[in-house]
Parts: structure tokens; sequence; C-alpha cells
């Protein structure tokens, strides 16, 4: 599905959301989930659909579906970023163990120093 949504997707209009970042972080501006997840808007066959933005990024430069044993993760941690190198797939248990250790280590650097 992501395809056919790429497939009628203006790239022209969708760039000129992108905002660089010095971190090599790609942002693209628009509606945010309460997860913190771009989101995009469009109709397909009359339908009302809403896409996450890095994952339709992934299908652009990659021109094929997420396979659905598989996600899109942000090797950056940077939930806005679409940036088709700082995505990854990977499975959803890869993915969940990603983001615990991300946490952690997350943590550890927060902790004071002894």
């Amino acid at each position: 599905m992501l395809k056919r949504i790429a497939a009628k997707a203006n790239e022209q209009r969708l760039n000129a959301r992108l905002r660089p970042l010095p971190c090599g972080c790609v942002e693209y501006v628009g509606a945010v989930n309460n997860s913190g997840y771009t989101k995009l808007n469009f109709r397909l066959d009359g339908q009302h659909i809403q896409v996450y933005a890095h994952r339709l990024f992934w299908v652009l430069h990659n021109g094929r579906e997420i396979p659905s044993d598989m996600t899109v993760d942000h090797k950056c941690q940077n939930s806005k970023c679409v940036n088709p190198e700082h995505l990854q797939l990977v499975t959803q248990s890869t993915n969940s163990k990603l983001a615990h250790l991300r946490k952690r280590l997350a943590r550890k650097d927060r902790s004071p120093s002894s």
C-alpha cells in the first residue's frame, strides 16, 4: 500500500517540508502524534489514510514495500527523521531490543559519574 501512496505523493511538495539538522538528521515538518512520529494524510481509493513519514520516505528511497514482518528503525533515535541513511529495516523483536538498549544507555549517560 505504501508504494501506491508513494507513487501518488508529490515529491517536490514533500521535499519542501524537509528540515536538515546539523547532526545529519532530516526531519519532516508536519503533524506529530503522541509518540513523536510525523504523520501524513492521503486519499487512496476514496479512503483517508494516515502514514508515518519515515515509513513513506523509506519506501520512496528504496522503491519497494516494507515487508510485513519488518519495521523501520531510526538508527539516529530521532522519530521525526526521514533521512534514508538513518533508517533501517529490522524485525519488531530487534526494534524492541534496540529501544530497550538505547533507554538503558541513555539512563547510564545521565547518571552522575563516580
